[in-house]
């Protein structure tokens, strides 16, 4: 069986992205789908388990046959599987890649603002507080959301921020946009987290700080010079 073969002919029937899509949405939903399956696991002889490859969303092997690495697919029992080994690397290098790809566009954008259509349906914050990321490093919003796609709750913390309104009424991070309302300032914190307020004060960015961190990362991306 041609694996890649077969992985084309799936990947040119996926929809192409709508005009009025978000341009990281079907990057968005392989990241989803890569970080919420739950594989069928088969075992060879030797006991040694292997990922069942049809338990897995069609559009994440697309993702994987188009990694750099080699994917070594074997057949148990008949069936194509991936070693368990090789499908948590491949997922996890997956994930890093869509990530990547997401927030360089995410950058782009936050560079040339929102549409009005783009606000439209983006997720509400109010009230919100900018904070370090204390695991990944970056800028990141924290906040009780209104209309979130697929967050439950009211206090998410957001993805890296890659652009922000000066004014504090927008922002773009790596996955989607966000209206924003009231800023959350020191004393308000405990609105947003009693348990993590204290922590959450001493992680707090400024506008500016936030702005700089943008910055950063768009020298990184090769989007500016300054």
């Amino acid at each position: 069986m041609n694996f890649i073969a077969q992985r084309t002919e799936i990947s040119s029937k996926l929809v192409s992205v709508r005009a009025d899509m978000d341009p990281n949405e079907d990057d968005l939903h392989i990241l989803n789908a890569a970080r919420q399956t739950k594989p069928n696991v088969v075992r060879d002889a030797d006991r040694t388990p292997y990922v069942l490859v049809a338990s897995l969303p069609s559009a994440v092997l697309v993702e994987i046959d188009a990694l750099p690495s080699n994917v070594p697919y074997v057949e148990i029992g008949g069936y194509p599987c991936l070693a368990w080994l090789d499908w948590r690397r491949c997922r996890a290098q997956l994930i890093s890649t869509l990530m990547t790809r997401m927030t360089l566009r995410s950058l782009r954008l936050g560079l040339r603002g929102p549409e009005p259509a783009d606000l439209d349906q983006a997720p509400f914050l109010s009230p919100w507080y900018p904070i370090r990321d204390p695991d990944l490093g970056g800028a990141i919003l924290i906040g009780i959301q209104t209309g979130h796609p697929t967050l439950e709750g009211y206090l998410i913390n957001s993805s890296r921020l890659c652009g922000m309104c000066l004014e504090g009424k927008w922002a773009r991070t790596t996955t989607r946009w966000y209206q924003l309302g009231e800023r959350a300032g020191p004393f308000d914190l405990r609105r947003l987290s009693q348990q993590y307020a204290s922590c959450l004060s001493a992680l707090g960015l400024t506008l500016p700080e936030v702005q700089q961190d943008i910055a950063t990362d768009r020298v990184s991306a090769g989007l500016s010079d300054v």
